[in-house]
């Protein structure tokens, strides 16, 4: 049993999801991109690319119309712009 944990632990890297969306999103200099825009172009389930957004230290606006689950073309993500007054 032990074993299978540490498996499913190593399959279940949410820092390396993470890593992988903040760098793929940064690379867009604040442009909105489409769930589905992220998962094509880092390969990763959209599962994967879920819990990489919504555990991420990173702030990120939502922004979606159509069912959550179903339409990952119709949900859009971008970073939070921070002001410094």
């Amino acid at each position: 049993m032990r074993k299978d944990l540490l498996e499913l632990a190593e399959k279940e890297n949410i820092p390396k999801w993470q890593s992988a969306i903040a760098l793929w999103i940064n690379q867009h200099h604040g442009e909105k991109v489409s769930l589905e825009q992220i998962q094509q172009a880092l390969g990763m389930p959209l599962v994967e690319i879920w819990l990489g957004l919504l555990h991420s230290p990173t702030p990120y606006q939502w922004d979606g119309q159509g069912e959550f689950y179903r339409e990952a073309r119709d949900f859009w993500i971008g970073k939070i712009a921070y002001r410094s007054d």
